[in-house]
């Protein structure tokens, strides 16, 4: 099976929860479309920011976590992993965020 079809039949209809440090409202489109899913994206720079998206996490809000790895601090991105960790939300490192990399990083991760 080809990975982004395998991928989207993991997350379709799930809520996911993409930590970046930048918008980018085309990029999300393109997301929600190949995968079918509603993303809440979410712009970290900020402790009080990070804070309140592992807070959300913890709420149980999510069903996946996606973190655009190139754009975050190493700081950021284990607080927002440790966060998904006590949470059972499973973490997925996505790089840029390239829908082709997210499929292969969601079926790598199965």
């Amino acid at each position: 099976m080809e990975p982004l079809t395998h991928a989207r039949a993991l997350v379709i209809g799930k809520t996911v929860l993409f930590v970046s440090n930048r918008t980018d409202p085309q990029l999300k489109r393109k997301l929600e479309t190949t995968f079918g899913i509603t993303l809440d994206w979410k712009v970290v720079e900020k402790m009080r920011e990070i804070q309140a998206v592992c807070a959300r996490i913890n709420n149980g809000r999510y069903s996946f976590v996606w973190v655009q790895t190139s754009f975050i601090s190493h700081k950021t991105d284990k607080l927002i992993k440790d966060a998904c960790k006590g949470a059972s939300v499973p973490y997925l490192p996505v790089n840029k965020g390239r829908p082709n990399a997210v499929a292969q990083s969601l079926v790598d991760s199965r």
